[in-house]
């Protein structure tokens, strides 16, 4: 019960979260993962970006009873869990940067993107088909996230 504690207070991802995320998509996957060109070199997308400059407006009109401070307080509490992020081709980080989330649904569906960790059976885990991208859905995403890992990656340790 301490790894998703420790998984979900890690702080800037690095190596360890890309490491983490490719773990679940290979179990997730099994015989039929497919490693395209891209992912040879993955990039840790977070999709809520660490420059909160264009997505604070975009937290207001979520959030219309919470104030700018508030909401940055608890932009800084999400932009680093396992929960906001997803490992992506890294060609395609540069291309998204700081975009909006429809931005980043859009290029991904478009580019035909089908990670287990993109869509998934599992509401709390699925992007694809969310409308919005909340903080609720980045904490829900991390704890199933962490249940995951611990279940699939991690099965015979425990």
């Amino acid at each position: 019960d301490i790894f998703p504690i420790i998984l979900n207070n890690m702080k800037d991802p690095g190596w360890e979260y890309k490491a983490i995320l490719r773990m679940c998509n290979w179990e997730l996957l099994g015989d039929n993962y497919e490693l395209d060109e891209g992912m040879v070199k993955p990039s840790y997308e977070h999709i809520m970006p660490q420059d909160d400059s264009k997505w604070i407006n975009y937290f207001k009109n979520i959030y219309p009873d919470k104030n700018e401070e508030e909401i940055k307080e608890r932009y800084k509490t999400c932009v680093h869990k396992l929960g906001n992020g997803l490992i992506i081709p890294g060609n395609w980080n540069s291309k998204l940067q700081n975009t909006s989330f429809n931005d980043k649904k859009t290029f991904l569906n478009n580019h035909k993107f089908n990670s287990p960790l993109y869509v998934s059976d599992d509401s709390a885990i699925d992007i694809k088909s969310k409308t919005d991208w909340t903080f609720e859905d980045i904490d829900k995403r991390n704890v199933a996230i962490c249940k995951l890992i611990v279940e699939k990656v991690f099965k015979d340790l425990k």
